[in-house]
């Protein structure tokens, strides 16, 4: 008798397991159905830095380099609603942060609305050079060189490949120069003469070059 009521408990116990077995998956359904339900919207960044996500005045998040990421609110009363952004920058060897400051603000947002941010979302377009030194020479980097927005960016050493310098304004007459030995090699236009295309690439504002010999 005490050998049966042994079995029959172990047998309501395996009925249970298997009950809850069915069970978990359905609460993760009704879990994941619910959350697609609450208010909510997604950012896909498209750039080669992270960004930070603010609606209104409130830090949501950073969402990572090529990738999106969905931010949740406690209600859709806030939906329109200003989504504003900016880039977190790399920073060189001494902790200085390199090219400029990216930004921009995405009016009128709607709930369960994705929006995407690249190098054309902001006020201002941007571009970012990736820059190769297959030569012999170490150069000083300038962007925009002669222009009002011109900028230093640093050192390229000889031999150094894919060096990212960051993010810079783009204009129709932007360029990279390099000084290498004081002789300038430059892409784009550069005081109104042509040098190769800044190939821009969208959605990411990548622009490889590549300084041979």
């Amino acid at each position: 008798m005490l050998g049966d009521k042994f079995n029959l408990s172990w047998e309501t116990i395996s009925k249970l397991i298997f009950a809850l077995l069915g069970v978990i998956p359905a609460l993760v359904l009704l879990t994941n159905f619910l959350n697609s339900r609450s208010p909510q919207i997604t950012v896909r960044n498209e750039l080669a830095f992270p960004i930070r996500v603010y609606s209104g005045d409130s830090y949501q998040g950073i969402v990572s380099r090529y990738s999106k990421r969905t931010f949740r609110f406690y209600s859709d009363n806030a939906f329109p609603m200003a989504i504003r952004w900016e880039s977190v920058r790399q920073k060189d060897s001494s902790g200085k942060a390199i090219g400029s400051f990216v930004t921009g603000t995405i009016a009128l947002v709607d709930n369960h609305q994705e929006i995407t941010i690249t190098h054309t979302t902001g006020e201002i377009d941007y571009f970012m050079p990736v820059l190769t030194n297959e030569s012999k020479a170490s150069c000083k980097i300038y962007i925009n060189d002669g222009l009002p927005s011109e900028q230093y960016a640093g050192f390229l050493l000889a031999g150094k490949h894919r060096v990212n310098v960051g993010y810079y304004k783009w204009y129709v007459n932007s360029n990279v120069t390099l000084y290498c030995n004081n002789d300038p090699h430059w892409w784009g236009d550069r005081h109104g003469n042509k040098g190769p295309s800044l190939k821009v690439n969208s959605p990411s504002g990548e622009t490889d070059l590549t300084l041979r010999p």
